[in-house]
């Protein structure tokens, strides 16, 4: 019985860390899937009109280049896709100091107190 509990904690958190890490990245993940799925699609229509028009010799319609060209679609839409979450990443972290001395520099900027808009009069 402590086992299979353990077994569900396990799970659970396992679980709970692989969305936590995907959520942030979800909406390019989805992106970057339905291109290479697109580029997937496309090549596997090319392949069968290929091999509806059988009686016209294959050379003349680059079947082997056809290949090279869908692998290296989607080798480019993955390198596309890290970079571009490498420099958001980068943009991330320079602009998080950026904003921490906005507001270290607003707080000295406040006044402690509206003593200095009274005359010396309004003091007595």
């Amino acid at each position: 019985m402590l086992s299979s509990i353990a077994k569900f904690l396990t799970k659970q958190f396992l679980i709970g860390k692989l969305w936590l890490w995907i959520k942030p990245k979800i909406h390019g993940l989805l992106i970057l899937t339905l291109i290479i799925f697109l580029i997937i699609y496309v090549h596997g229509e090319y392949l069968a009109f290929i091999e509806i028009s059988q009686s016209v010799n294959s050379q003349e319609y680059f079947l082997g280049t056809s290949f090279l060209l869908k692998n290296g679609l989607i080798l480019l839409a993955i390198i596309i896709y890290l970079s571009f979450v490498i420099l958001v990443k980068r943009t991330h972290t320079i602009e998080k100091p950026k904003i921490a001395q906005k507001t270290e520099k607003e707080k000295s900027e406040k006044a402690e107190n509206l003593d200095f808009l009274l005359d010396e009069d309004e003091f007595k």
